[in-house]
């Protein structure tokens, strides 16, 4: 499952996917983490320098079944370079999952978005708001704009829900599903006279 994280900064984009690393790494799965910034991402993660160098330790055979993170994708992502989509559009083939991290939706290509069957945002502008919501078709992502620090919506399997991270322990915490209400449609009687 590929995701996708964005949201203004200072929003808890990077922490929430520090806490998917450490999630995977205790369910045995390593991680390659691309960051210009050089955050610490804990003992398990192995740091890259570029994109090609995350795709060429990805492409290895003993390390299939990675997950492999880019944080701010707007600096580490060459929107024209192709070579680049393969971490979306070829990885998952040697059992790679991937994150995707950007300050604002036009920092990921579109191309790659449309590989992301999971999306957290905190909050952002209208403008991107209003182009998630379409493109994952949800009207919940148009609230986003009023979110506060580490609350987000997250769409997966096209259900939304909202969620917060809770900075004291660390966890992811979700809202419940909303239920939608079922509708039945009233037949209209019809009497014989």
């Amino acid at each position: 499952m590929h995701t996708l994280i964005i949201g203004q900064p200072e929003q808890g984009k990077s922490t929430l996917a520090k806490i998917i690393v450490r999630q995977a790494a205790q369910a045995g799965t390593g991680s390659v983490v691309l960051d210009p910034i050089g955050d610490d991402w804990g003992p398990s993660a192995i740091i890259v320098d570029s994109v090609e160098d995350m795709i060429e330790y990805a492409k290895a055979p003993e390390n299939a079944n990675k997950l492999l993170v880019i944080d701010e994708s707007s600096i580490s992502f060459d929107h024209y370079d192709k070579k680049q989509h393969w971490v979306a559009k070829i990885a998952r083939h040697n059992g790679h999952s991937s994150i995707f991290i950007g300050q604002n939706v036009t920092d990921v290509p579109k191309g790659v978005r449309t590989m992301c069957t999971q999306l957290f945002v905190f909050a952002s502008s209208r403008t991107d708001a209003r182009e998630l919501s379409d493109q994952f078709d949800d009207d919940m992502l148009l609230s986003v704009t009023k979110l506060p620090k580490l609350h987000f919506v997250r769409i997966v399997n096209r259900q939304a829900t909202r969620g917060m991270i809770d900075i004291r322990t660390m966890q992811i915490l979700m809202q419940p599903a909303p239920v939608k209400p079922m509708v039945r449609k009233m037949e209209k009687s019809t009497k014989s006279t």
